[in-house]
């Protein structure tokens, strides 16, 4: 079974269940908040407070995959750095065998020469 599967049956068995507490408690309740008294269903308290936290479950993974994007990011800067250093590194010595080879061939031209 997929992770993604198993994601989706979890989350059905949260709002099923969130669904049956809200459907069996419909009684009001005496709520207060920032010095104010609320009545207020019991139902809607579990909704809302479902809705928050996945609304909090969201915003987090949104900052875990932007963070997960950085990182990659970062990788594929790290291994273009590599990929360059090398180049650079091979035409150096493509540069001095270059200079190399313009040597020897003036020493024996200047050995010629001088034979």
């Amino acid at each position: 079974m997929s992770h993604k599967l198993i994601y989706i049956l979890i989350s059905a068995v949260c709002i099923i269940g969130t669904l049956y507490f809200a459907a069996m408690n419909t009684q009001s309740i005496e709520l207060s908040f920032v010095g104010q008294k609320f009545t207020v269903p019991l139902a809607l308290i579990a909704v809302k407070l479902f809705v928050l936290g996945g609304a909090t479950a969201f915003c987090l993974q949104r900052l875990r995959r932007r963070e997960e994007k950085s990182e990659q990011k970062q990788l594929e800067w790290k291994a273009q750095d590599a990929k360059l250093q090398a180049e650079i590194q091979g035409d150096t010595v493509k540069l001095l065998e270059a200079k190399i080879a313009t040597l020897e061939t003036a020493l024996e031209k200047a050995l010629k020469k001088k034979n």
